[in-house]
């Protein structure tokens, strides 16, 4: 019976899956460390309503609150920060990432169908 594999055949498959397994917990046990030290460096340069505020934005727009997190903690390795980094400074940075449309709000475009009730059928 050439369809079934032999116990060897079959261990090899098993051991490369297992094998795969340990590299996939690996990389995630290092994908965990890394953002549990970048959450450290954030919670010391940040104060409390500073992370307050990031926190709530990373609720509603994940990737706008990373690119903050990202500008604080590159300006943090490069020394540019004097003391912690405050809620007013925070809303500059958002300001900035959001490209200056933060106040306005979503546009709104009304579609009317053409043909509609006009003045003339009266």
């Amino acid at each position: 019976m050439a369809e079934q594999l032999s116990s060897e055949q079959m261990q090899q498959i098993m051991g490369a899956q297992g094998q795969s397994g340990e590299q996939e917990e690996q990389k995630r046990q290092a994908e965990e460390e890394a953002e549990a030290q970048r959450q450290t460096m954030l919670a010391a340069v940040l104060d409390a309503s500073a992370k307050e505020r990031l926190s709530r934005i990373a609720i509603v727009k994940p990737d706008k609150a990373k690119a903050v997190e990202n500008m604080v903690l590159g300006a943090a390795q490069r020394g540019a920060l004097r003391g912690k980094v405050s809620d007013e400074q925070i809303v500059d940075l958002l300001q900035k990432v959001g490209g200056g449309d933060a106040g306005r709000g979503p546009k709104i475009t009304f579609m009317r169908k053409a043909g509609g009730l006009d003045d003339d059928d009266w």
